[in-house]
């Protein structure tokens, strides 16, 4: 019902019975008792009236919540309509995947069907190949054996040799070879100082001429006193460069590899591969330094070798070089050799280095009689009399071994250079014949007289250091000993006539001495 109504109604009722009680009372003669009565009703309507009240603001403040309700209902129905909104859309999305997922099902199936028949086809090619290596083996061993193909056993000189190959047919590939086996174990070129100087742009720093008689002749450039060759000996205290028997046409060479590395020209690659006897016809020159090698095995091939290049590796057995006829140069310094006999018929040798082995025999040498240079340094040799045939050498190097008879010298006249420092000499006499002397090296032996010096006027380098000398008048007796030459005379017991009055006739002369 209407609060409004009610309240009125409640109202009239009210006064009604009051009215009712007056005139009952009046009527009864009880007016006290309705008036009694009457405040009583007064005071229940009051009650009534303030319980309505609070049942208003009651009503009033459902309502209230009852309105919020609602707003909350209103926005939830929109979430809800968001939410349908969205799920649709997600079922429409699911929907576009599935079909996707189908197409790439239906694509991964095809994949697969290629994927089996690629493999099956793979198979099919992986058996035709090993067939193919099947016969290319036979074929490689019909080779083989029919002297077509070599087998290089030894790993190491197995890559030598192919790049033995490139080094024969590559354009400018000769002074590569030159440098890369030989300058750069002390060179660099742009990356600074190794052992000896950069030789980046060293063709515009140095003289050309200049530069190949240093490769090629550095000893007698120090015994001319050239300023530059000295200023180089003394800035690398004392280290001579080794020349390896270089030419001037693969100094020229290695000039211009040097000047190609520096304007970057591109080389070709290296080959791999079989190795045929065709492909070792071309060539006529082999490096292999320092590589490990000890199997010399499938050398016997090279019959058109030249120059073989074999130092600092691990080789005891050169039997395989006794058929190369053909070899002019051939270097073994550094190995583990023994036994030289392999060399008895290679006549044609012109530069042998056979330095720090294990030689004590030399006896395989005595028909060498083309060699020019011959290095048997820092060997066990004490008989050197099947060396004194070899009329046509120029460099003798027999430094660090047991010598001390030199007899077998007296007949080398075309020797330039020689070093028989560090052995058991003590007479010298058979060097007086050596008219064409240049270079003469005798440290570190028993001498005490050096009068067969006095008519070696060519001489323009001498190292007496280290023995038991103490009179020099020979050299100052040796007239043409004089402007640019140097001895070295220390480690020995000079005289005071020596040292006060020799010595400074040799420096007056222009003969720089050291003592």
């Amino acid at each position: 019902m209407n609060k409004q109504i009610t309240i009125p109604i409640i109202s009239v009722l009210a006064i009604g019975v009051i009215i009712a009680g007056v005139l009952y009372a009046q009527g009864t003669g009880k007016l006290k008792d309705a008036q009694d009565e009457i405040a009583g009703l007064e005071g229940n309507v009051s009650t009534l009236q303030t319980e309505l009240t609070a049942s208003e603001a009651e009503v009033s403040s459902l309502e209230a919540e009852v309105s919020s309700l609602e707003t909350g209902l209103a926005a939830t129905e929109v979430e809800v309509l968001a939410l349908k909104t969205d799920l649709t859309m997600a079922e429409e999305q699911v929907l576009t995947l599935e079909a996707d997922l189908t197409d790439a099902e239906a694509k991964v199936s095809a994949l697969e069907v290629d994927l089996a028949a690629a493999e099956a086809r793979v198979s099919d090619l992986e058996a035709q190949a090993s067939d193919l290596e099947a016969e290319v083996s036979a074929l490689e061993t019909i080779l083989v054996d029919a002297g077509l193909l070599v087998t290089v056993p030894d790993a190491n000189l197995e890559v030598a040799i192919h790049e033995a190959i490139y080094y024969a047919t590559a354009p400018g590939s000769q002074g590569q070879a030159i440098f890369e086996n030989i300058c750069a174990m002390c060179h660099t070129i742009g990356d600074g100082i190794l052992v000896g100087p950069d030789l980046k742009d060293v063709t515009s720093r140095r003289d050309r001429d200049w530069l190949i008689s240093f490769i090629t002749r550095p000893d007698q450039l120090i015994a001319q006193g050239d300023p530059q060759a000295i200023q180089l000996l003394e800035q690398y205290n004392g280290m001579l460069m080794p020349t390896f028997g270089l030419s001037e046409q693969e100094a020229e060479a290695t000039l211009v590899y040097i000047e190609m590395d520096i304007l970057q020209v591109p080389f070709v690659d290296r080959p791999e591969g079989p190795i045929s006897t065709y492909d070792l016809e071309a060539i006529t020159v082999l490096a292999a330094r320092a590589g490990g090698i000890s199997d010399l095995t499938s050398l016997e091939y090279f019959l058109n070798l030249q120059e073989l290049y074999l130092e600092g590796n691990s080789i005891g057995d050169i039997s395989a070089l006794a058929g190369l006829t053909n070899l002019e140069v051939l270097h073994l310094s550094g190995n583990n050799v023994s036994d030289i006999s392999a060399l008895t018929d290679l006549t044609n040798l012109e530069v042998l280095w056979v330095d720090s082995n294990n030689i004590s025999d030399t006896s395989s040498l005595a028909g060498l009689t083309t060699l020019v240079g011959l290095d048997l340094a820092g060997n066990n040799i004490g008989d050197i009399s099947a060396l004194a045939n070899l009329s046509n050498l120029e460099e003798l190097v027999l430094w660090q071994n047991n010598v001390s008879d030199i007899l077998s010298l007296a007949g080398l006249t075309n020797l330039v250079g020689l070093d028989i420092g560090d052995n058991n000499i003590s007479d010298i006499s058979a060097l007086s014949g050596l008219t064409n002397l240049e270079v003469l090296w005798v440290d570190s032996n028993n001498i005490s007289d050096i009068s067969s010096l006095a008519g070696l006027t060519t001489l323009m380098g001498l190292d007496l250091a280290g023995n038991n000398i103490s009179d020099i008048s020979p050299l100052v007796a040796n007239s043409d000993f004089s402007e640019g030459d140097f001895v070295n005379l220390s480690g020995n017991p000079l005289s005071p006539t020596s040292v006060d009055v020799y010595i400074p006739q040799l420096e007056e002369r222009g003969v720089n001495v050291i003592y």
